[in-house]
């Protein structure tokens, strides 16, 4: 039998994780901007701010890969000083938790990785 993707089955499945303050510092201020009126986002970051700005451990391997691959993506789009003009960019960025959320869920997936090779 071949290896399966991290987060397919097993233990990996339930595992579970406490948001870090600035991951939910970053969400709540992308929801606060957006409620603002500050365009940015799409529903689907804002449900993933309002999960992630509670800092409850309810952030599951399987949501930090979308969030590891939402970040690959828009990666593009990141440019310096942008927070200082909230670009729509912007704002989507901090509804996914912005760098610090990136960060973790890369030095997260990569623990689990490291683990599931044992």
């Amino acid at each position: 039998m071949g290896a399966q993707p991290i987060g397919s089955h097993g233990k990996y499945q339930a595992l579970t994780f406490a948001v870090p303050r600035d991951v939910a510092a970053a969400a709540r201020e992308g929801l606060r901007l957006r409620n603002a009126g500050h365009r940015g986002g799409t529903e689907v970051g804002a449900a993933r701010a309002k999960q992630l700005a509670t800092g409850s451990p309810k952030v599951t391997l399987r949501d930090l890969i979308y969030m590891r691959a939402y970040f690959a993506r828009h990666s593009v789009d990141w440019r310096p000083g942008w927070e200082e003009i909230v670009t729509p960019g912007y704002v989507a960025w901090l509804l996914w938790g912005g760098t610090p959320a990136r960060d973790w869920a890369d030095e997260k997936i990569k623990q689990a990785a490291r683990e599931a090779k044992r």
